[in-house]
């Protein structure tokens, strides 16, 4: 896979807000140069106030995210400190 994004673009994006700053975004990832972008974007948006963005490597986990109620409700607030992919 191929991901054509420098950490300057990352920094671009995580300056536009276009969510609710309660809304739960999930991102799904599958190598680690994307988890490592992912989480940049992650931590860049938590700076401004906005802690409904996580990072994961499966569905089902995102899932659960996304649709939980609050962040306190799922287990999974922290699981962006799950491993990262593996390759």
């Amino acid at each position: 896979m191929r991901l054509d994004l420098s950490a300057e673009n990352v920094r671009e994006l995580a300056q536009t807000n276009v969510f609710s700053s309660d809304s739960h975004r999930a991102f799904i990832v599958s190598s680690d140069a994307a988890y490592g972008f992912a989480r940049a974007f992650e931590n860049l948006r938590e700076r401004m106030g906005e802690h409904g963005i996580r990072v994961f490597i499966g569905l089902e986990d995102a899932l659960l995210w996304v649709f939980s109620e609050k962040e306190s409700d799922s287990y999974l607030a922290n699981s962006h400190h799950a491993p990262k992919p593996a390759g």
